[in-house]
């Protein structure tokens, strides 16, 4: 009787600590991640100066949903306008 008692207590101890791992993991998901991501990001990133004939095109959220038919033929078309603009 005490070796199935033991067993029960293993279980239990066992669904436990998995209820507490993943209430640990979905907490840090949505708290942590967003200030690790920004930390690493202000420490880890390039802060040197480039080349001024350097020309970035940064593509983010808020750009795809100003143009939601967004494909490659508007890259190409970004990258002529720089071309001809600039003439690298």
């Amino acid at each position: 009787m005490k070796k199935i008692r033991h067993k029960i207590f293993y279980l239990y101890s066992f669904w436990v600590y998995m209820v507490l791992a993943i209430v640990a993991f979905v907490l840090s998901t949505m708290f942590l991640e967003p200030d690790i991501k920004n930390f690493l990001v202000s420490k880890v990133s390039a802060n040197q100066q480039s080349n001024p004939k350097t020309v970035e095109v940064i593509v983010d959220d808020e750009t795809l949903e100003k143009f939601p038919n967004w494909n490659s033929s508007m890259y190409v078309e970004i990258l002529d306008y720089f071309l001809m603009r600039f003439e690298l």
